[in-house]
């Protein structure tokens, strides 16, 4: 079945200004749907966390998922170390989950961060380690408050570069 949303990469951040606003608008309906609140006064950090991970780290990936012009899911991560890449962020907005857009957004990721490493992590939250596991991602449960995840992945054939146009 064809969705009809779309999945692009956001290259540069500071294209769209009301952009940092829909990452967190995204991030919040997503965690609130799991009761898992914060107050206003964390909203600042989030935007700084974002802007913090984009202008201060190597290889930044960030993905959008789309529908009808509106972001209504992304994620975003960068660079950790040589071959190692830290999933910051997959969120999407609670009503346009189940329709794959999750799966498609860490896809999109994980290809991206296969261009210059071989490992994807990260640290999530209780509700999604099944989201994790079905991805093929080994996922600890120690902390019971933020698993973790990470996942091997497979090198592209020798030759292959990222050609972006």
């Amino acid at each position: 079945m064809q969705e009809d949303y779309i999945i692009k990469p956001i290259f540069d951040q500071k294209a769209d200004p009301d952009l940092w606003d829909n990452f967190v608008d995204v991030e919040t309906s997503a965690r609130a749907q799991h009761g898992h609140m914060f107050m206003s006064t964390a909203y600042a950090s989030i935007l700084d966390s974002y802007y913090r991970a984009w202008k201060n780290f190597d290889n930044n990936i960030v993905f959008g998922a789309y529908k009808d012009g509106a972001l209504v899911g992304f994620a975003d991560g960068y660079q950790t170390g040589a071959g190692y890449f830290y999933l910051d962020s997959l969120f999407v907005k609670p009503e346009f989950q189940g329709h794959g857009i999750g799966k498609n957004l860490l896809t999109e990721f994980e290809r991206a961060a296969n261009l210059f490493g071989t490992n994807v992590c990260g640290i999530s939250y209780p509700w999604s380690t099944g989201f994790y596991k079905h991805q093929s991602y080994n996922v600890r449960t120690n902390d019971k408050y933020n698993p973790s995840f990470t996942k091997k992945l497979k090198r592209p054939a020798a030759g292959i570069r990222a050609v972006f146009v």
